[in-house]
């Protein structure tokens, strides 16, 4: 797994492919601006294309942001060019910090090109992607 700090040193992602599991992981912590989930986003969009993975498992229970004006961005441009990039299924953990909920949320009503599902455990999300198919 690789760590995406701020510039000021702060953790804020985890991400990386799991080939035994067959996806991409993220794991954000903290609260962190716009730019930086953006930074994030096309992070696991560019591992998509190179893995030639379909899978992404995006872990919010450590993170605090709220991102819903990010949602117009990742749905018109950051999803389009992952699902171009091979993304079929995402399971997305929830946080507990009510926006952050409501952000995935709101991006889950808007996602119509891949399989978008929430979890309210990883487990559960895990299980999820172990019982989809690999494409």
């Amino acid at each position: 797994m690789e760590i995406i700090t701020t510039d000021e040193g702060v953790k804020y992602l985890e991400i990386g492919y799991e080939p035994e599991n067959g996806w991409i992981r993220c794991t954000w912590y903290g609260s962190v601006s716009m730019a930086y989930i953006s930074k994030g986003s096309s992070l696991y969009s560019a591992l998509l294309k190179t893995t030639g993975c379909s899978k992404l498992l995006n872990d919010n229970t450590h993170f605090e942001a709220n991102w819903v004006a990010l949602n117009d961005e990742l749905e018109k441009g950051r999803m389009r060019e992952s699902v171009a990039n091979g993304l079929r299924y995402m399971a997305h953990v929830h946080s507990s910090k009510f926006i952050t909920r409501f952000s995935a949320v709101d991006l889950g009503t808007r996602v119509k090109d891949f399989e978008f599902k929430l979890f309210e455990q990883l487990s559960e999300a895990e299980q999820w992607l172990h019982s989809v198919s690999n494409e």
